[in-house]
């Protein structure tokens, strides 16, 4: 099945910041330009999430591939957020302003997506236990 343009798109820019905020996770927010960073962050996700609007605006009809891809978003955005963003206040004393910004900003969105894997995930693992257990 070909994917559309929005759906190719979105896709391409999960991976880019996956690997973005693997490079940050390195010590770059250890340096000067936290606040530049966070600025990039929030509208890396800005745009993430523009792009996924817009394959599901554009192609409906294919609800498997857009699933599949908010699955992987939701995914990259806990790993990211959890990882990358929330460490950010530990590192020196003057990032608090800036680890309060970035709370505020990343807590509803990590909660949202911790919710939505859960929700997404659950009847496999409903499946899985009740298997296990031998309840049919």
């Amino acid at each position: 099945m070909e994917l559309t343009f929005f759906e190719s798109v979105a896709r391409l820019w999960i991976i880019f910041v996956t690997i973005f905020y693997f490079i940050l996770s390195w010590g770059f927010f250890k340096t000067r330009f936290r606040e530049i960073l966070l600025k990039i962050v929030k509208a890396f996700f800005y745009i993430m999430i523009t792009l996924i609007v817009l394959a599901v605006v554009t192609s409906p009809h294919r609800m498997n591939t857009l699933f599949d891809m908010v699955v992987w978003a939701s995914a990259g955005m806990v790993f990211s957020l959890y990882f990358f963003i929330f460490p950010m206040g530990n590192y020196f004393p003057s990032t608090s302003h800036i680890w309060e910004k970035s709370k505020k900003f990343a807590k509803p969105i990590f909660n949202v997506c911790l919710i939505l894997l859960a929700l997404i995930f659950l009847p496999a693992i409903i499946s899985i236990v009740a298997e296990k257990l031998g309840i049919n």
